[in-house]
């Protein structure tokens, strides 16, 4: 075997010589990112990400495109990796882009979003390199994603959401159409031949004389500038919505340091705390951290998480106001809404154990369930009582926030129950809605003591005169 080995080394050694190649070398993977002071901390972040999951023998030479006024304060912050990830293999550069774009200052997106545009004679040095946004996270090694073969194209990228007729119109002034439309927030790009066809020429003109029509900014000017040599690559390699295994995840126009209900919001979160400049993740999405490992482990004894009983539930909104069936109602499709305290059977639920890991909700004025109209998988979708049934519309996991309250989960399509536009008034509807684990998602559920009440509406609510259904399917949108 050692003279077998001996004999490998020997031939590597030669071809090492002959060929003037390094077989010993690292797989060096050029990465550009672009930013200016506000998107600091969301490219560490991803950079992080990045450090996290790189495999031994790859090297990364990030390439940072930066404004002329990023702060001293924000390149020692990105700086600082170098010391916590001085085990790995990685490189950091600065390019001052002092004032170039600075026409493009007004666009929504800045001129930070156009440095991408200029890569073929800014790493001249490189035939190939990774594009990234700094709203991504990176979830493996990009020595797979680096390795796609390009060489006939300009970039590989993957297909973006159909912006409607007002961009279609638009591309059509661009000389394009709609069905190799790429997303320009994760790139890969031949930087050779994108320098032999001078395209980066072609990128200015377009920027100078047809801007107005680039709804998307760089993003327009790239996919008109390389249309026809443009690669369609697998969504996994730029996740803008559910995609299994993504390898880079954006969060394209979801932001989840915004929007705790974004896709994988908790793995970003849990990339952010690992960079270092975040002190740990915001309640509400330690919340939602739990409520989807109940949902992934159902039959886990530890989703046992409320005692058989009776209870009313009442909203972190307002401790007076709770869960009440319209009416006192027996009537199958009669509405849950928000209503005040008033001791009365329409306010009170029979919630049972199922041994398959989930609870069901029982109306005591009525006998009948809590359930999701139609099984329905939208936001906005009612909740209503309807004859038991053992379907998952039926079926809620009750997840405890840790403060004494309670998130409830459809396992028909794991959205929330939540009290719409976060209104604690008498009526409010009641709909299913993302997770988010806000207030108007979180209920105290307390158990009911001796014999229940009369189910008939008491004199308070007969004469408020407004405890009346609201309509299935016009809930306004969630706060």
């Amino acid at each position: 075997m050692k003279k077998i080995l001996s004999i490998m080394c020997g031939l590597l050694i030669l071809i090492s010589s002959v060929f003037n190649v390094n077989v010993f070398a690292k797989a060096e993977i050029p990465i550009a990112m672009c930013l200016d002071n506000n998107y600091t901390l969301p490219t560490i972040v991803a950079m992080t990400s990045m450090l996290e999951n790189v495999q031994k023998g790859t090297e990364y030479k990030y390439y940072l495109l930066v404004s002329g006024d990023f702060t001293q304060e924000n390149k020692q912050k990105i700086l600082s990796l170098k010391e916590k990830y001085k085990s790995k293999q990685f490189d950091i550069n600065f390019i001052d882009m002092k004032d170039e774009f600075k026409d493009a200052k007004q666009s929504r997106l800045g001129a930070a979003a156009y440095y991408r545009l200029v890569l073929p004679n800014l790493l001249s040095h490189y035939d190939k390199c990774v594009y990234l946004d700094g709203d991504t996270i990176v979830n493996k090694d990009l020595s797979e994603f680096f390795n796609i073969d390009v060489k006939d194209y300009y970039v590989g990228g993957v297909k973006d959401f159909d912006h409607g007729d007002w961009h279609h119109k638009n591309l059509a002034v661009l000389g394009i159409d709609n069905s190799w439309y790429i997303n320009s927030g994760v790139l890969l790009m031949n930087l050779k031949k994108l320098r032999d066809d001078k395209i980066e020429n072609k990128f200015k003109w377009l920027f100078k004389d047809k801007l107005e029509y680039c709804g998307f900014a760089d993003q327009d000017i790239l996919n008109a500038c390389c249309y026809g040599k443009i690669k369609l690559l697998s969504q996994k390699y730029n996740a803008m919505c559910e995609v299994e295994n993504p390898v880079i995840r954006h969060f394209a126009g979801n932001k989840p340091w915004k929007n705790f209900g974004a896709f994988l919001a908790e793995k970003w979160w849990e990339y952010a705390v690992k960079s270092g400049f975040y002190d740990k993740v915001p309640k509400a999405l330690e919340i939602k951290k739990k409520i989807l490992e109940v949902r992934n482990n159902p039959k886990s004894s530890a989703n046992k998480t409320l005692e058989d009983g009776i209870y009313t539930i009442s909203s972190k909104l307002a401790p007076n106001m709770c869960l009440d069936i319209n009416h006192s109602s027996k009537e199958e499709k009669a509405n849950l809404q928000l209503w005040q305290k008033n001791g009365t059977d329409a306010q009170k639920f029979k919630i049972q154990y199922d041994p398959d890991g989930y609870y069901t909700i029982k109306a005591m004025c009525s006998g009948k369930f809590i359930d999701v109209s139609a099984s329905g998988k939208q936001n906005g979708t009612n909740i209503w009582q309807y004859i038991g049934n053992g379907t998952d519309a039926q079926k809620w996991f009750i997840v405890p926030d840790g403060e004494g309250f309670y998130c409830l989960v459809s396992k028909c399509n794991s959205l929330c129950m939540d009290v719409c536009g976060a209104k604690a008034t008498n009526g409010a509807n009641i709909h299913c809605w993302s997770i988010h684990a806000g207030d108007n998602q979180r209920f105290k559920l307390e158990k009911c003591e001796g014999k229940l009440s009369s189910s008939k509406p008491n004199k308070a609510r007969k004469l408020a005169g407004k405890h009346r259904p609201n309509k299935p399917g016009n809930s306004k949108k969630s706060a």
